[in-house]
């Protein structure tokens, strides 16, 4: 099981590799990036 607080250092660490500022953007880059 992944604690609250390992999967927001994912998504902060996912978010910065992928130079957004939010969530959404992110999201948006990945399926640009065919990440996702």
């Amino acid at each position: 099981d992944l604690s609250s607080h390992t999967v927001v250092g994912y998504l902060k660490s996912a978010m910065r590799k992928l130079d957004s500022v939010n969530r959404m953007q992110a999201v948006a880059r990945a399926f640009r990036y065919r990440l996702l």
